[in-house]
């Protein structure tokens, strides 16, 4: 993953770049925004230009630099970012790099083992590369345990040692953790810059291309998790939904809630009700009605309640049962 992979997240990326060329490297950051945005390919791209042997520096002409000369200006780099050929990059992409280490929730939670392996192994001088790289993921699900051991690393850090926490958000993590870190947000990327990576990336057409960015929400990691999922199965199960809820055909519904929810399949009813959402916030933006309101309220609020682990069938009657009441207005019915 190069820094160029990255998508619409330009501040960042220059903030890291330049922290890497003044070797004024913070020695923890956190970064935060939405999922499916950058982050965690920014900390891997990060990762790999800190230890890469032949870094690339190309300026606005197109003329290549020593990238590790003094007199480097970033102002005039187009590109600044690892090489992807030598042993470190190759090591890092593979995984298998000693000095650069991943951290993923266990289950539910990050625990307090994980963070003994990290404490451990981060008093040892880097192995081949010039920094060790921790990058930790979804931080806001560490434990208090293991989120007062990264604390007292961070009091105490260890030279030439690099701490990356990756959340959605500051809540769940310590004040005293994000005291100690250079915080870097990250933010929604704009649908046109979307629907041009998803019409290069997948060749698709510009229709589905929109369709799959309103679904996303400026996340571009849901999106090309739209294309690669072929989401076409998906939103015919919703488009049925949604023309039985347009009909009144709230019986033949209630047999649908019965099959959704012995499904095993959670997640693609969480999709469903997402293209649903999608649908009927459109149609709010064409035609303003309260009763557009009403009915986009009760779709998120039945995805709140499974989200809650609520039962799937109860939500889903419920859900169909209010649209019913707001469908009862015949006039609405009639412009629906």
């Amino acid at each position: 993953m190069f820094f160029s992979d990255v998508l619409g997240q330009e501040l960042p990326i220059k903030i890291i770049q330049n922290a890497i060329k003044k070797e004024k490297c913070a020695h923890a950051y956190l970064f935060v925004g939405p999922e499916g945005v950058g982050k965690k390919s920014t900390a891997f791209a990060f990762a790999r230009l800190l230890n890469c042997k032949n870094r690339i520096a190309i300026d606005s002409k197109g003329e290549k630099h020593e990238s590790n000369g003094d007199n480097l200006d970033l102002q005039d780099i187009n590109i600044y970012d690892s090489c992807g050929e030598c042993i470190s990059c190759k090591k890092i992409k593979k995984g298998i790099h000693p000095d650069v280490s991943f951290i993923y929730p266990e289950k539910k939670d990050i625990r307090i083992n994980q963070m003994r392996v990290l404490k451990y192994q981060a008093q040892f001088k880097p192995m081949e590369g010039r920094w060790k790289v921790y990058i930790i993921d979804k931080a806001h699900m560490m434990n208090k345990e293991s989120a007062n051991s990264v604390l007292k690393l961070l009091e105490e850090p260890p030279d030439k040692v690099l701490i990356i926490l990756i959340a959605q958000n500051k809540y769940g993590i310590l004040p005293t953790i994000i005291s100690r870190c250079q915080v870097i947000k990250f933010n929604l990327l704009p649908s046109d810059l979307i629907i041009r990576s998803l019409k290069e990336k997948y060749n698709i057409e510009e229709k589905k291309a929109l369709f799959f960015s309103r679904l996303s929400h400026g996340s571009i990691g849901k999106a090309f998790s739209c294309c690669e999922e072929k989401m076409d199965e998906t939103k015919k199960k919703a488009d049925l939904l949604i023309s039985k809820m347009k009909k009144g055909d709230f019986i033949s519904l209630f047999s649908e809630s019965e099959k959704l929810s012995f499904s095993k399949e959670k997640e693609e009813l969480k999709k469903i009700l997402n293209i649903m959402i999608v649908f009927y916030r459109e149609k709010m933006y064409e035609n303003p009605t309260s009763e557009y309101i009403k009915i986009l309220e009760v779709i998120l609020q039945t995805k709140e309640s499974i989200k809650r682990n609520i039962n799937v069938g109860l939500a889903l009657d419920e859900m169909f049962l209010n649209v019913n009441k707001i469908m009862e207005n015949k006039k609405f019915a009639e412009i629906i």
